[in-house]
């Protein structure tokens, strides 16, 4: 036989429902700073746990030393070539920054001749 809730155990009911919900709620809300890192790196990992059962089988079974192993690999992958595009914008912002002033003095060319010998839209593509 189910035992029903009485009437006066609905507004404690409520009140612990709607505690719950305020504690998923400001959960979320101090986690949504985190939210693209763990997203990520729930990436990186679901991605690359074959290859880490992988390197673990050749290290003779051991999760430690194939999680360090990865870690570096990893760390190769993409902090060093992320570090050097970095040193090479910093080098070549000089650079970028004079293309950039002449690129406020371009304009557009004009079009070609045989634009105008174009049927039916050549007149207004050449103005």
């Amino acid at each position: 036989m189910t035992h029903l809730p009485s009437f006066r155990e609905l507004p404690r009911i409520m009140l612990a429902v709607l505690f719950i919900a305020i504690m998923i709620i400001a959960s979320l809300w101090i986690l949504r700073p985190f939210l693209p890192a763990l997203i990520w790196s729930t990436l990186v990992v679901v991605s690359t746990w074959p290859l880490l059962l992988a390197v673990q089988g050749r290290l003779w079974g051991k999760r430690g030393l194939a999680a360090i192993v990865m870690t570096t690999v990893m760390l190769l992958v993409v902090i060093v070539p992320l570090a050097l595009a970095v040193l090479t914008i910093v080098e070549h912002a000089g650079d970028v920054a004079g293309r950039l002033k002449t690129l406020e003095s371009a304009s557009v060319p004009a079009p070609p001749g045989w634009v105008e010998q174009v049927p039916l839209v050549g007149p207004r593509l050449a103005a």
